[in-house]
């Protein structure tokens, strides 16, 4: 049927689903606006078929911390429909590029006095439950999912050090894209950082 005024119709790029936004409210909505509200209906994001890209379940809080991921990554998928980053990234030249979505560097790490959970569990740091900083996304994390260890010739450890469960399995296929680093930029405080982060995963996630 015909829109309301003020309203648009489009359809993501990446998952062929129609979705409608209201112009005057500044909202998306994947129902058509001259329609009942339907039932809620179950997330469209799912995980690429790529076997590297679902880390291996080790516990009951490492399946929740995929999760978290999985959400993250769905909000990135609607923030990119939304600000119209349907197109790939413009850089200057690779070199820009890859320094947008691959590892951080010391200078950018989490801040410890800012950070008082885990980044990917959400438990909180106490005097036992220490903060162990990931050595290639820069975000901190506990002990439990920040054992593992491996080499990042790239930003200059050519011996193994501490990266999180996330970054372990990325490193170890190969994946050129710091998944956890722009989860950290889609949940800043900066709408330019959101953006980067909702286009770095929106792009990921179509590989």
């Amino acid at each position: 049927g015909s829109l309301p005024a003020g309203w648009e119709e489009r359809v993501d790029p990446t998952t062929g689903r129609t979705f409608y936004i209201d112009h005057v409210n500044k909202k998306t909505s994947w129902e058509h606006p001259g329609q009942p509200a339907a039932a809620p209906r179950p997330s469209a994001y799912e995980e690429p078929s790529r076997s590297h890209r679902q880390p291996a379940s080790r516990s009951q809080s490492g399946s929740q911390s995929v999760s978290t991921l999985e959400r993250d990554a769905q909000l990135a998928r609607e923030l990119a429909a939304q600000w119209d980053l349907e197109s790939e990234p413009s850089a200057k030249n690779e070199s820009d590029a890859d320094a947008i979505t691959s590892g951080t560097t010391l200078k950018d790490w989490a801040k410890d006095d800012d950070t008082t959970h885990c980044f990917l569990t959400g438990t909180k740091f106490t005097v036992v439950n220490r903060k162990h900083h990931c050595r290639y996304c820069g975000q901190i994390f506990a002990s439990e999912v920040c054992k593992r260890t491996a080499k990042i010739p790239q930003l200059g450890y050519v011996e193994p050090v501490r990266v999180c469960d996330v970054c372990a399995d990325q490193l170890e296929s190969g994946d050129p894209v710091c998944i956890c680093k722009q989860v950290a930029l889609l949940r800043s405080s900066s709408e330019s950082a959101r953006q980067q982060g909702a286009r770095a995963l929106t792009n990921w996630a179509a590989m």
